[in-house]
This record gives structure tokens, sequence and C-alpha cells, in this order.
């Protein structure tokens, strides 16, 4: 909305000498702007959600950092905690309700978890958020939530409607719950597996329940970085690193 940004996420390496955020997140950021974010939101505190962040937490100009409480172990929590510090960043815990508005009507809103979720781990507990504008869904950002995780938000009735769905747990077998895929109701399914790809995600059940669903999917691996674009409620134009403009695609096997 204009110019203002919000980082959810930032990767990271398992690899803890190679800092992804400066190395990725912080250039990308940057290119042609100020080293400035209105708000950075963390899903849940794994390595690869995590990491990335710590530079732009440190350097940047960070309106707003959110997390859903659970706080990250060892090394990792320590970096976090200096990067906060260094930022002169205040960490805020976010509930179901908790939102930012963009404009006039522009709105990241968390949906999950609720206070004392507990789930079957850090996954399920994972930061659910929904971007809307008067109301319409344009993304459902579910972190790493797997089949316990999506099965408890649909029993709690939230309107998961939107336009493009990021396939929750990078597409792992545990994602596939076909009555979530069908309330959030996507145009579009995005799958960030990461370069290389080691984890060979999506996994091939993920992959067919999609293609009965009838959800085209677009996954970093082969296609880098996605960028949409909406125009008045409506998706202009989706465009990938590899082939720049593309129409969105008849199936989810690509």
């Amino acid at each position: 909305s204009g110019s203002e940004r919000l980082l959810v996420d930032g990767g990271g390496s398992f690899d803890q000498e190679f800092d992804f955020g400066r190395a990725v997140i912080g250039p990308v950021l940057t290119r042609g702007r100020l080293p400035r974010v209105e708000g950075i939101i963390l899903s849940h505190p794994h390595a690869d959600h995590l990491r990335g962040l710590f530079h732009p937490l440190a350097n940047f100009r960070v309106g707003t950092f959110a997390d859903n409480g659970d706080q990250p172990t060892g090394t990792d929590r320590e970096l976090l905690q200096q990067s906060l510090e260094r930022g002169g960043v205040v960490a805020a815990r976010w509930q179901p309700g908790e939102r930012i508005v963009f404009g006039r009507d522009l709105v990241i809103e968390a949906l999950h978890p609720p206070d004392g979720y507990k789930g079957s781990g850090t996954n399920d507990r994972s930061l659910v958020l929904r971007v809307h504008r008067e109301g319409k869904g344009l993304v459902l950002l579910p972190g790493d939530l797997e089949r316990r995780g999506q099965l408890h938000l649909l029993g709690q009735g939230q309107e998961l409607s939107a336009q493009v769905l990021v396939v929750p747990h990078h597409g792992s077998k545990s994602s596939m719950v076909r009555e979530f895929y069908e309330a959030v109701g996507p145009e579009l399914a995005l799958c960030s597996s990461g370069y290389l790809n080691h984890f060979r995600f999506p996994h091939q059940e993920v992959l067919e329940g999609l293609a009965k669903l009838g959800i085209p999917l677009l996954r970093t691996d082969l296609e880098g970085a996605i960028t949409i674009t909406w125009k008045g409620g409506e998706i202009s134009s989706v465009r990938t690193w590899t082939r720049g403009r593309v129409a969105v695609p008849r199936t989810a096997d690509q």
C-alpha cells in the first residue's frame, strides 16, 4: 500500500556462519529504498524463518516486531535479543485479532494461535496471518501449520478465504488438509521450497491434493522470487524471477 512494507519471516540458513539477512533479505529490501519497514512478523522461531531477521531488526528502522510468543533456543535466542536491543525494537506477542492497517483499508491480521494453545509443537503454534482489503481476502500466510493446527483453526470459524495461499509448512506431507485448502479457496498457491530444495517439497500428496482441487501452484525452487500485484481487489499480474510475467498455471503438477 503506497511505500509501506511489511516483512513476514526472514528465511534463514541452517549454517549459522551464513548471515541470510545481510546477504539476501537486506539487499532485497534496500534496493532503491531506505532501510525501513513498517513491521516485521515472525510466524515461529525455527531457524529457516528466523535467522534472516537478525540483520534487519538490528539495522533497519522497524515500526513493529511481532511474534507468537515462542522463544528460540541457544544461540538464536541470544542473537534475536541482541538484534532487538541494537535496533531499539520491542517485541509484541500477537494473538488472534491483532492487526496492522496500511493506508485506510489494507489489513494484515492474526487468526491463530489463541492464548494457551499447545498444538503438537511449535509449527502448530505458527502465527497465521490473513491480508484483506475491505473484508476481501488477498493472502493467507499459515507459517508451518500442520494438520492439528489447521483443524483447530477450521474449528474456530475464522474467515480464511484468500486469493493466494502460501502452502503450510513448505508443502510437507503433514500440511495437506483438504478441508483447510477448500476453506481458503485460493486462485493460486505458492510453495516456499528453497534453493536446491533439499527437503524435496512439496510432497507428492500435496501436489495431488492441489491438482484435485484445481488449485495452480508456483514454487520458489523452480521459479525463484514470485511477485504478485493487485489492482482493484483482483490479481493483476504474477511475475517470477525465472520467467518474468506468467499466466496462472493450469495445474499444480509442473
